[in-house]
């Protein structure tokens, strides 16, 4: 049987925020992150994949099953 990915609830998220959690500052980080990446056109798989788990409410096992996916 597969072990499931807790899910990440985007209400936790975005009350993290308003709170200034820790987390608030990493969600910022990688918004911030990901700008650059795009104007410097770096690819930055992982970030995305992070950026796409918390904040885009993206299953963890999907994300991580597009990036073992990935061609080298």
């Amino acid at each position: 049987m597969p072990v499931r990915a807790p899910q990440v609830s985007r209400g936790r998220l975005r009350n993290a925020r308003r709170r200034g959690d820790p987390s608030r500052r990493g969600s910022d980080r990688i918004r911030a992150v990901l700008a650059l990446a795009q104007r410097m056109g770096v690819e930055m798989p992982i970030t995305q994949a992070v950026h796409a788990v918390l904040l885009g409410g993206k299953p963890p096992l999907v994300a991580i099953t597009e990036l073992m996916n990935r061609p080298p």
